[in-house]
């Protein structure tokens, strides 16, 4: 005992708690662990998920965390099956935190687990893949829904096969392999139209919508955000409504009317603030803040893009980051700050190669290449265009 007083009064590695010392550095606690032998971790795992479950049964309502120590120490156990009953909660309450690292580990370990039911393994990866998609890992996201696929076409739900086509046709589009994201496309009408599903209806509305947008077809855009538009109010469905009006604003922009694209913008920033989704909000500031841009309210632009930026960083959004640093470039751009505009295009070109999306790390060329350009330096100018 004097010798861990000792340590806690000269090193701190160590604090005392009570009658007990418990280790703080992260590094001793990985030695320590480490030097458990597999079996005996095990032992200790289905220990601490037991005094927990024991503990909670004395104690009333248990906290969300309960249910992340609960599946954790029983899916590392010695019957890791007992883990499955808390882990949808568990999991709902890692991706509401925004603890994607926490999330993946969970569910990486029940992947593991054998003679689970193919529908329950589906839904995983495609957790899976959304939390590794706000990561920036374009490759394992993809790895993911591939498992998906195959997971719910042998399961013949076409809920999920419609679901996992979905979100292929949306990975695929940002990394510029359009013809495969489109076959997925198609793929997803096919087994959307054989459920009644209304969230699948609307997604499919919306993945639509953004492929006619990208061709130039905004009369077949917004006639699909429209009929999206149209669903959510039937189905009762704000945060969709609101999107479908945020993406309407993306084509009044584009043919000019900047003022009601704007207000479409606010619209959307309204909702997801009512209803408490981070993501959207992060997405709604920075279309905002790039409406400001154009309208030439460049205090309000920058408030609002630094505000996407920073909300971006809180959840662990690298490729809500990476467009937050994009619109940030083309602000100072506008504004005249060359060197600040270069400093967040250089950093938005990085994440862009980082994060697999293609089609951000062109655009960011072609920035930097403006840049060049004001800069004087045209041969810098010449390499990014044609890059």
């Amino acid at each position: 005992l004097q010798t861990l007083a000792g340590l806690a009064r000269r090193r701190a590695i160590i604090r005392s708690a009570g009658r007990r010392y418990a280790f703080d550095h992260h590094q001793i606690q990985e030695v320590l662990v480490d030097q458990i032998s597999p079996a005996l971790r095990e032992e200790y795992h289905t220990l601490l998920a037991t005094a927990l479950e024991a503990r909670e049964a004395r104690g009333g309502v248990p906290a969300p965390e309960i249910h992340v120590d609960l599946a954790r120490h029983h899916l590392g156990g010695t019957h890791p099956e007992r883990g499955l009953p808390y882990l949808d909660a568990a999991l709902e309450h890692l991706g509401q935190t925004y603890r994607h690292e926490d999330y993946l580990a969970l569910v990486e370990q029940a992947l593991l687990v054998p003679d689970v039911a193919v529908d329950r393994r589906c839904r995983w990866q495609l957790g899976r893949a959304h939390r590794l998609g706000m990561l920036g890992r374009a490759d394992q996201r993809e790895e993911a829904l591939g498992a998906a696929l195959e997971l719910a076409a042998q399961a013949a739900d076409p809920l999920l096969e419609g679901r996992a086509h979905l979100r292929l046709f949306e990975l695929l589009r940002h990394r510029g392999r359009m013809d495969e994201a489109e076959r997925h496309l198609a793929e997803a009408e096919g087994f959307v139209a054989t459920t009644e599903d209304a969230d699948q209806r609307l997604s499919l509305l919306l993945h639509r919508s953004s492929l006619a947008f990208d061709r130039g077809q905004l009369d077949d855009a917004r006639g699909l955000l429209e009929a999206m538009e149209a669903l959510a109010i039937e189905v009762g469905d704000t945060l969709s409504r609101a999107r479908a009006v945020s993406q309407l604003g993306s084509v009044l922009f584009t043919e000019g009317r900047v003022g009601d694209a704007r207000l479409a913008m606010r619209r959307m920033l309204e909702v997801s603030r009512a209803e408490g989704d981070r993501e959207a909000e992060v997405k709604a500031l920075g279309n905002l803040g790039l409406m400001e841009v154009h309208i030439g309210h460049m205090d309000r632009a920058r408030d609002h893009l630094e505000a996407s930026l920073e909300g971006a960083r809180e959840i662990g959004d690298r490729t809500g980051e990476l467009y937050g640093y994009m619109s940030l470039g083309n602000l100072h751009d506008a504004v005249g700050n060359i060197a600040e505009a270069r400093a967040c295009h250089e950093r938005a070109l990085a994440l862009a190669r980082e994060t697999g999306e293609r089609v951000a790390e062109a655009i960011e060329d072609g920035n930097l290449g403006t840049v060049a350009f004001r800069e004087g330096r045209l041969g810098a100018v010449l390499d990014r265009y044609q890059r």
